[in-house]
C-alpha cells in the first residue's frame, strides 16, 4: 500500500513539475492577415505581380524564419533574415511571373519555414493565366 501511495505521489509531483515548466517556455507564434491572395485572371505577357503577406509575432519570443522553399521557380521570395521580437511585425514579398507558364488556374505555394512550435506555413497565391 505503501509503494502505491509513493508512486501516485511521484507521479502526480512529475505531471505538475512538467505543466509548469510547459507553461513557463517562451516561444514565437507567426500570425498572418491572410495565407491565400487570389490574383485573378492574369494575361500571360502581363502576370508579373508583387504581393505582400504581412505577420506578425504574437507569441513571447522572438521569432526567426529560418528558410523559405516555393513551389515554382515563377516565384522570388524576400523575407527578413533579423529576428522579429514578440509584438513586432513584418512581411514576405513573393514576386510572381508566370509568362513562363502555360494558360489555366494555378496554386503557387510559399512554405515558411520558423522556430514557432508549429515549423512551418504555407503561402498560397491563386489565379489562371490567359492567353493574349
Amino acid at each position: 500500500m505503501r509503494a502505491i501511495k509513493t508512486i501516485l505521489l511521484s507521479l502526480m509531483l512529475s505531471l505538475i513539475c512538467k505543466a509548469v515548466y510547459s507553461q513557463s517556455i517562451a516561444s514565437p507564434q507567426m500570425a498572418f492577415d491572410s495565407l491565400t491572395v487570389e490574383l485573378g485572371q492574369l494575361s500571360r505577357s502581363d502576370s508579373r505581380r508583387k504581393v505582400v503577406f504581412c505577420f506578425r509575432n504574437t507569441g513571447d519570443a522572438p521569432l526567426i524564419i529560418e528558410s523559405i522553399e516555393s513551389s515554382c521557380g515563377c516565384t522570388k521570395v524576400t523575407y527578413p533574415k533579423h529576428a522579429i521580437k514578440s509584438g513586432k511585425s513584418g512581411k514576405i514579398e513573393v514576386k510572381y511571373d508566370g509568362s513562363g507558364n502555360l494558360a489555366g488556374k494555378f496554386i503557387s505555394k510559399v512554405r515558411v519555414f520558423n522556430n514557432s512550435p508549429f515549423k512551418s506555413i504555407v503561402l498560397r497565391i491563386r489565379g489562371e493565366l490567359i492567353d493574349d
